[in-house]
């Protein structure tokens, strides 16, 4: 089989699903397709011309994590996963690395395809930020809200492992921004989830800008439910408060 005369038909087939709103059986076949070879179809060595279809495809795609459909955003993360285990997120203009290496006639594409990253990262987080935000709660019993926390964790690690330090620090001011200004506690799992796997990747820079925001956000809340009439205290560094008329249940 020769990924290079192959892909290039398949990717055009998959890209006309993503953009054909009217038939969801064709947007999620191509989610799915894309999902399984995505690595294969954008590898430069062994499907060259596969860079001239990037930035459609991360556009394309990011209608597909919605917090309504949660099958639907599994699918699509893990599509973005394996793309950003492929590419890194580098804006090629930017980038000084050693002498150029001789590559192929798609080189110049495939430079100006990473122009588009700068723009594309905060939108990529609007989408993962709105499916956290709407979401109402978490139970370790549901299957779809344990697969979907597995697959945001997985999809966000490696999409700042894949990020240039310019788009590293962007895009952490853009999660700290979501922090301090939203009520995120009904979806506090998720959004546990995105933050342990941004300090995973990079915990100094990480960890550094968003502690000292979380600290905070549970200090105030903690004052608000106080106000509220649910009284709370510390004890061996837990915070607890009476719930349901019962004192000491651990707050969580």
């Amino acid at each position: 089989i020769h990924p290079h005369q192959i892909l290039p038909s398949l990717l055009n087939e998959w890209i006309l699903s993503l953009k054909n709103v009217t038939q969801s059986h064709r947007t999620m076949s191509a989610l799915s397709c894309l999902g399984w070879l995505s690595d294969t179809a954008l590898n430069r060595s062994l499907n060259p011309q596969g860079c001239t279809k990037l930035e459609e495809i991360l556009w394309l795609a990011l209608p597909g994590i919605d917090p309504v459909d949660l099958i639907k955003s599994g699918k699509t993360l893990m599509l973005y996963t394996l793309i950003f285990y492929t590419v890194p997120l580098i804006d090629a203009r930017k980038h000084k690395g050693g002498e150029k290496k001789s590559g192929d006639e798609y080189d110049e594409q495939a430079q100006r395809a990473t122009m588009c990253f700068e723009e594309w990262c905060p939108r990529f987080l609007d989408r993962i930020l709105l499916l956290i935000k709407q979401q109402e709660g978490y139970s370790d019993k549901n299957f779809v809200d344990k697969t979907t926390l597995q697959v945001l964790g997985r999809c966000v690690r490696a999409f700042f492992s894949a990020l240039s330090k310019p788009l590293a620090e962007l895009c952490l001011k853009y999660v700290a921004r979501f922090i301090t200004g939203a009520e995120f506690w009904p979806a506090s799992k998720y959004l546990g989830s995105v933050i342990t796997s941004i300090g995973l990747t990079n915990p100094k820079q990480g960890l550094e800008v968003l502690l000292p925001l979380l600290t905070n956000k549970l200090i105030e809340q903690t004052a608000d439910e106080e106000k509220d009439g649910e009284p709370t205290y510390s004890e061996d560094g837990k915070v607890f408060k009476k719930r349901q008329g019962i004192p000491g249940g651990e707050a969580k």
